[in-house]
């Protein structure tokens, strides 16, 4: 048997972890898939952008030395454009984010989003500060409904009377459905 060999070969070195890319998006913690989706749609338009308006600087250096004043203004409104267009995405991907990260946290994304003060609402890498938030907005606390639960089992809050057909036939008891079912046809529900 052999001792291990204490030192290194040149050639030998640790494996190295690869770089996440920096035009991927940020990995953001949701449930809402629709989001996510937007998100990712958002990123690929941003990078389109992005690119497309790094061959267009790139175009107008080749031409530069030949092309007229005309030509020149044009080029560099359309630079400006995808310019334009780069900062419309970015922004647009951030509140998308932001929507993501508020989702099931607030009783409402859309109007926390508008009263969103960034000075005391966001983190410096931009992340939402939800507690400062919902201190300063308690309107945005999400309320609990409470879950009916089956009249046969269970605790909390129960159901009266006959729970309507979709309502039965959401739960899958056999009960639930007839019972729906015979006072729908009796013109109950």
């Amino acid at each position: 048997m052999t001792a291990p060999n204490s030192d290194p070969k040149p050639g030998d070195k640790a494996p190295e972890t690869p770089a996440p890319s920096p035009n991927a998006p940020a990995f953001v913690p949701s449930h809402d898939a629709e989001v996510l989706r937007e998100i990712a749609r958002l990123s690929k338009e941003r990078d389109d952008a992005v690119a497309e308006a790094d061959r267009a600087k790139a175009r107008a250096a080749e031409l530069e030395s030949t092309m007229t004043e005309a030509e020149k203004t044009a080029l560099e409104k359309r630079a400006a454009d995808a310019e334009a267009e780069v900062q419309r995405l970015k922004t647009e991907q951030e509140t998308s984010t932001r929507k993501a990260a508020l989702t099931d946290k607030v009783a409402d994304a859309d109007l926390a989003l508008k009263v969103l003060d960034p000075a005391k609402h966001l983190n410096p890498d931009g992340s939402v500060k939800i507690d400062a938030l919902l201190a300063d907005h308690p309107i945005l606390t999400p309320t609990v409904t409470p879950t009916v639960t089956s009249p046969d089992g269970g605790g909390g809050t129960q159901g009266g009377g006959v729970p309507a057909l979709d309502t039965a036939l959401a739960s899958g008891s056999i009960g639930d459905i007839n019972a729906a079912f015979d006072a729908a046809l009796k013109g109950g529900n």
